[in-house]
């Protein structure tokens, strides 16, 4: 499983492509704050208007991502299909 510090390479070195190497998974910007503070993504910031999901199966590593930012904030693990 990569590291935030792979992933944010990976972005930059591929600027021409599809520059991320795993699924995303966007929350919404009231969850940021929370999975800084070490809290679980739970379906709610997944699930709102401004939250985004790629399609992907249980038990799968993803990146999570904020709203706006272009960077991973998080590499988390589902724990269910989308």
């Amino acid at each position: 499983m990569p590291t935030l510090r792979i992933l944010h390479k990976c972005k930059f070195a591929h600027l021409n492509e599809d520059p991320y190497m795993m699924p995303h998974m966007r929350c919404d910007k009231g969850a940021i704050r929370h999975i800084f503070s070490g809290s679980d993504v739970m379906c709610p910031g997944l699930t709102s208007e401004k939250a985004e999901m790629d399609d992907v199966p249980a038990n799968f590593p993803v990146a999570v991502m904020a709203e706006g930012k272009d960077h991973a904030m998080a590499i988390g693990v589902t724990k269910m299909s989308t």
